[in-house]
């Protein structure tokens, strides 16, 4: 491992928007160690929102009351030295505290956009012509999202419309599925962000570089259609149906679902998009790993 993945820092806040919350993974001043957390988080180009779990040992009665309260939610950080990107931010679902031997562990669940997604209900209507980036920005809004558009995405919510109008009471994310179904573009919560798509669009031109020097570990494998997979006729060749590749590298939260990727391996040169993100780590044992199945840009 290159010097540059050596030691690994997080920082885990938590709280309820409008009280005073916690952060804990700073190291001692006396042992030069953090609190032991271990964390595994899912991420993909959905509407389906993404997940963690995280573990961590030896939380005292205040975190674990902040933890327990309502739409509490948690940011955690991760990265090497002072280089600590955000890898996840959501709100806690599940709370559980087991003893683990002499210590006790706190498990946590958490899901990115719950509490926007579950609480946000809006009473929309407009007259007239509408366009889609209207109704998309105004259910952002209420849900307290920011939005971030693709290119592409972008043109299309300004020049298609509800021609009639629109008009609805319900959960904001109806709003937003009505929306995108209009224009054929699609939305995702990333991080506390609302990012807007066309398919398999990037949300920017950016490519971030992936080779050995910058974390790459072992060989890209290549990902065929899962009906191919399973054996199905769908009348394609094993070649034909070749969609992209699965790439394991050391933890780098600059590469997030939807982001592009230069990669740069023996087997593959190209550039493709992030559709599917899994990021697991341990601050006490074994490398902080990501694992990202990848897609030629353009390809369904």
């Amino acid at each position: 491992m290159s010097i540059k993945f050596f030691d690994r820092q997080y920082r885990l806040k938590a709280g309820v928007a409008g009280s005073v919350g916690f952060e804990i993974g700073q190291p001692s001043s006396d042992t030069n160690k953090a609190l032991h957390i271990n964390f595994s988080l899912e991420r993909t180009d959905s509407s389906t929102l993404n997940t963690a779990k995280i573990q961590i040992w030896n939380l005292n009665q205040a975190h674990l009351n902040t933890l327990a309260r309502t739409n509490c939610q948690i940011e955690l950080n991760a990265g090497y030295g002072d280089s600590r990107p955000c890898i996840f931010k959501g709100t806690v679902s599940n709370v559980q505290t087991d003893l683990d031997g002499a210590d006790r562990m706190t498990d946590i669940e958490a899901i990115d956009g719950f509490a926007e997604t579950k609480d946000t209900f809006v009473s929309i209507s407009y007259r007239g012509k509408t366009a889609v980036k209207t109704v998309i920005d105004d259910a952002a809004k209420k849900m307290g999202l920011p939005v971030r558009y693709s290119s592409k995405a972008r043109s299309v919510a300004l020049r298609r419309f509800f021609s009639r109008g629109y008009s609805y009471v319900g959960a904001a994310k109806n709003a937003l599925d009505a929306a995108c179904r209009l224009a054929s573009i699609a939305w995702t919560i990333q991080n506390g962000t609302l990012q807007v798509t066309q398919k398999n669009e990037p949300i920017s031109t950016i490519a971030q570089v992936l080779d050995k020097t910058s974390g790459l570990i072992g060989i890209p494998k290549k990902i065929y259609n899962s009906a191919v997979a399973a054996g199905e006729d769908t009348g394609s060749t094993l070649q034909d149906s070749l969609f992209g590749y699965e790439v394991v590298f050391f933890l780098n939260g600059a590469i997030n679902v939807n982001d592009l990727v230069k990669l740069q391996s023996e087997v593959v040169t190209g550039i493709f998009r992030v559709y599917k993100l899994t990021i697991q780590g341990d601050n006490l044992e074994g490398d902080w790993q990501c694992t990202a199945q990848l897609v030629e840009v353009g390809s369904v």
